[in-house]
């Protein structure tokens, strides 16, 4: 009971907080269990999927993104347009590729209809490839095969220039790789 009331107090005070100013939280002392608990709590009072991602971010000592709304956040602001230099598969990590495989998933999880677990975590694991195959089909890039035979799941040169479309300025495919 100790646990639920003090779970119910902190994210109260993270959630009123969180639209305003993101509130660093230690992740320290704090079980993956509890963590999930506290979310699932958050989501069950209403609470928007930025609200909700800001929370979980906080619960793990990571940078949290800011709303229209926020004053002074601190954060880091996600953005729609990306350009990756690198070709990016499945078991790759942001040491191999520059930070890439994390701009990746910050740029997937702003539609969680394509990556509903949103998680953005530097390795491209199954759960990205999913994410990589649900924009390939939902942008006419591919929606089929596999990343060996189509490049469904894996981000070559082809789908990199379908993401940077949304930039203004030119796309770069200097790094090679396949053309998916």
């Amino acid at each position: 009971m100790r646990f639920i009331l003090s779970s119910f107090l902190a994210v109260s005070m993270l959630v009123g907080l969180s639209t305003f100013v993101p509130v660093p939280v230690q992740a320290a002392g704090l079980t993956e269990a509890q963590i999930q608990a506290i979310v699932s709590l958050v989501t069950s009072f209403g609470a928007d999927a930025t609200t909700v991602k800001n929370v979980e971010a906080s619960l793990r000592g990571q940078p949290t993104t800011g709303s229209a709304n926020s004053v002074g956040n601190t954060g880091t602001a996600i953005s729609s347009c990306i350009k990756l230099s690198f070709s990016l598969s499945l078991g790759v990590t942001d040491t191999q590729t520059n930070g890439e495989v994390t701009k990746l998933q910050q740029f997937l999880a702003q539609n969680p209809s394509i990556y509903p677990e949103g998680k953005v975590t530097g390795y491209f694991g199954p759960a990205t490839m999913r994410a990589v195959q649900h924009w390939q089909a939902a942008n006419g890039v591919v929606s089929s095969g596999d990343a060996n035979s189509t490049g469904y799941g894996y981000v070559g040169t082809k789908t990199r220039a379908e993401m940077a479309k949304a930039c203004s300025s030119t796309f770069n495919s200097s790094n090679g790789g396949s053309s998916y």
